[in-house]
C-alpha cells in the first residue's frame, strides 16, 4: 500500500496496516471489522432467504413468529375456580401439574376454589410465570419441548408472536445488517407492491454501483409491474403466502 508522507506495512490475517501522518488505519482483505472484531463470509443470494438455513433467522426458522403461550388462552373464564380454570391446559400432564399447581398455592395462600380473577396479581403471576421456581406457562413450554406430540394438546393456549430475535423479519443478524442505497432488505418488503415499484423505478446508482444494479433492477420492475396490473398493489412483499385469498394467490400464479 502506497501512503503520502507516511509508513505501511503487513499486519497479518489479511489486513494491511497504514500510518499517515498522527492517523492509522487498516485495511483488511476480508469481510471484517477490526473494531469490533466482527467477521462475515462472502455475501451470497441465499443468504437473504429465509427459506435457506443460510438466511433463515434460527430461532424461528424463518418463519418470522413463534408459538407463545398466552395467559387468557391458558385460565379462560376468569370467573371460574383457579383449580377448574386451569384445568383444560393441565390436566394432560397428570400429578405433575397438579403438584405445581398445588405447591404455588400454599406458598402463596391461594384458596383453589376463589375465582381466579379474584386472586391478587401477584398471585396470579406467582402461578402462571413462577417466583423463582417454574410457573404454569414455563411448565407448559417444556412439555412442549419434551415431546412434539403435546403440539395438539397445547395449541388450543397458544398465539403466534413476532420472533423475539429477528422481530418478524425472519433473517439472521448477518442480512439484516445488508443495505443498500441506505435500505435493508427487509424494509423493502414492508412496502407494498405499488410503493416499491414506485421507489425502484426512482432509484439512481453511479458508477461501479450502476454496473452493479442495473440488471437487479430489470429483473425486479418488471414482476412488480405485473402484480400491480393483475390488481396487487396493495399487498406488502412479506405478505405470508398462507394468508393469501384464493383469488390473490391465483392471480399471483
Amino acid at each position: 500500500i502506497a501512503t503520502v508522507g507516511g509508513e505501511s506495512g503487513k499486519k497479518g490475517r489479511g489486513a494491511s496496516k497504514t500510518r499517515a501522518a498522527s492517523a492509522e488505519r487498516v485495511f483488511s482483505e476480508r469481510l471484517y471489522c477490526a473494531s469490533c472484531g466482527i467477521g462475515y463470509e462472502e455475501l451470497d443470494p441465499r443468504l437473504f432467504s429465509f427459506n435457506s438455513p443460510q438466511g433463515a433467522c434460527p430461532d424461528c426458522d424463518g418463519i418470522g413468529t413463534v408459538p407463545s403461550f398466552e395467559s387468557d388462552l391458558i385460565v379462560g373464564d376468569p370467573a371460574r375456580p383457579v383449580g377448574s380454570a386451569l384445568a383444560a391446559a393441565l390436566e394432560p400432564f397428570g400429578a405433575s401439574a397438579r403438584r405445581l399447581v398445588k405447591e404455588t398455592a400454599a406458598r402463596y395462600r391461594i384458596n383453589l376454589t376463589r375465582p381466579f380473577g379474584k386472586l391478587t396479581k401477584k398471585q396470579q403471576e406467582a402461578l402462571l410465570h413462577g417466583d423463582g421456581s417454574a410457573g404454569i406457562i414455563a411448565f407448559l413450554q417444556q412439555q412442549l419441548e419434551d415431546d412434539e406430540a403435546n403440539v395438539s394438546l397445547l395449541a388450543p393456549f397458544m398465539n403466534e408472536r413476532a420472533c423475539p430475535s429477528c422481530h418478524g423479519r425472519r433473517l439472521l443478524p448477518r442480512a439484516r445488517a445488508v443495505r443498500v442505497d441506505g435500505q435493508a432488505i427487509w424494509e423493502v418488503t414492508a412496502q407494498s407492491v405499488a410503493a416499491a415499484r414506485k421507489d425502484w423505478m426512482s432509484r439512481h446508482f453511479d458508477g461501479r454501483d450502476a454496473a452493479i444494479a442495473v440488471n437487479v433492477v430489470k429483473e425486479i420492475v418488471p414482476r412488480l409491474q405485473f402484480l400491480e396490473q393483475v390488481g396487487l398493489s396493495y399487498l406488502t412483499l412479506d405478505r405470508r403466502a398462507d394468508t393469501l385469498s384464493g383469488g390473490e394467490a391465483q392471480r399471483i400464479r
